[in-house]
């Protein structure tokens, strides 16, 4: 039922029960009835037909000219394991940011690196819109590589009670509070 779970040759160190008993702590694996079975999460991420029951379960990600959606310069889809599509969305999205190499004094030959958008921001913002989408709305996580950002389209709805301006000012509370606005 999974594609990462194989039953191993006779002659291993772990033996194919305890591998799978080491997935049940993790909800990918559940017992249903006397069966073993894994979870919607667990289909999801590492599902042999993850496709076939949730068509829409991959990553499609846009390069526009500007900061409009006018003109299309790239379009690429990541259907792999959604583990392995995060990272090659990461790869896509960082391949397009602007970059400044600040080579080091006149004591040092060594060079930073400094992204337009913090890498560890981007795939933030990826794992939580793959986490987050509600799978139920037939609709891919999308993104939207700007001249001057990057939109990030999660299908679902927020969670009852919560709206978008009450978080806005939550997190711009936040933020004020703990440092100034980044320049970016």
């Amino acid at each position: 039922f999974f594609l990462m779970i194989r039953r191993p040759p006779r002659a291993t160190l772990f033996p194919y029960t305890t591998r799978c008993r080491s997935l049940f702590p993790l909800r990918v694996l559940v017992k249903h009835n006397v069966r073993t079975v894994p979870t919607v999460g667990g289909a999801l991420l590492f599902g042999k037909d993850r496709l076939r029951r949730f068509p829409e379960a991959y990553l499609k990600a846009a390069l526009f000219e500007g900061t409009d959606r006018r003109r299309i310069l790239d379009s690429v889809e990541f259907k792999s394991l959604l583990p392995v599509a995060v990272d090659e969305a990461l790869a896509f999205v960082s391949k397009q940011l602007r970059r400044e190499i600040v080579i080091g004094g006149s004591r040092s030959a060594r060079h930073t690196e400094k992204w337009s958008i913090p890498e560890a921001t981007v795939r933030e913002a990826l794992v939580n819109a793959v986490v987050h989408t509600d799978y139920a709305q037939r609709s891919p996580v999308r993104i939207a590589v700007f001249a001057d950002r990057i939109e990030i389209e999660s299908p679902g709805l927020l969670v009852t009670g919560l709206t978008i301006r009450s978080e806005v000012r939550r997190v711009g509370h936040e933020c004020s509070s703990r440092w100034s606005p980044s320049p970016y």
